[in-house]
């Protein structure tokens, strides 16, 4: 480039030289020779100082990972004192279900007083919970709930609180109440002759619920007595573990 650059202003010099000759004024020309030698001194010192300037041409610039020179930067590591950022780890979820001491007392609260319990009618047993002989089928049986032997049209009471939720009536077992003490438990009523409530009300423990009548055919042999169940959740449970029974 600067080479190119000399040799056009040289170029300019000797054509400017050569207008000079022409006037065939030897100062004239001598004029003309210095005043060419000036303008082109004037004009080329700058130039050969700008282009040769280390500013003129940076080095090391950094294009596309590499210095102009051709050396490959991509993998230069670069230092710096500011501190850096650690993000903590966030602490993993826990899983604990477990009951608060609120939520444990209030499900034991709403829990029956099983061993409470007293008796729906003052009775001897004539069937008790579990396999038993029937004179009806002929056949061993599961018999799901306990028979106490009362006269007819003897009061029924509910064994604990709760609220009334069936009251239905078949060949079988006569006239049935169910009552449902909370927290999955209820208890069942069969033989019943007549009855003393509707679904949807609130007994307390010793409530009458009904009279007991003639036993329905699933246990006509049996005479007249009431037929009471418990559960837990759906299932039969022995209510013989709860009620208060002559040994």
């Amino acid at each position: 480039m600067i080479k190119k650059t000399l040799a056009f202003f040289i170029a300019q010099g000797n054509r400017l030289a050569r207008g000079a000759k022409k006037l065939g004024n030897g100062l004239v020309q001598y004029r003309w020779t210095v005043a060419a030698v000036m303008v082109i001194a004037s004009v080329l010192i700058p130039v050969y100082f700008l282009l040769d300037s280390p500013y003129a041409k940076p080095e090391n610039q950094v294009t596309d990972g590499k210095s102009l020179d051709g050396a490959d930067i991509g993998n230069a590591k670069q230092d710096s004192d500011w501190p850096v950022a650690v993000e903590e780890p966030a602490a993993p979820p826990t899983d604990d279900t477990s009951a608060t001491p609120a939520e444990s007392n209030a499900e034991e609260e709403s829990k029956p007083a099983l061993n409470d319990m007293v008796l729906p009618a003052t009775g001897q047993v004539v069937t008790g919970y579990g396999f038993n002989y029937s004179q009806e089928f002929a056949d061993y049986r599961f018999h799901d709930g306990l028979d106490l032997s009362v006269q007819r049209d003897m009061p029924v009471g509910a064994v604990l609180p709760g609220e009334v939720t069936v009251v239905e009536y078949a060949q079988l077992y006569g006239y049935r109440v169910t009552v449902d003490h909370g927290s999955g438990w209820q208890t069942r009523y069969a033989n019943l002759a007549k009855v003393s409530v509707e679904r949807g009300d609130q007994v307390e423990q010793g409530d009458q619920l009904g009279t007991i009548g003639d036993p329905g055919t699933a246990e006509a042999a049996s005479g007249t007595h009431v037929h009471m169940e418990l559960l837990s959740d759906g299932e039969s449970v022995n209510p013989s573990a709860y009620l208060p029974l002559a040994e």
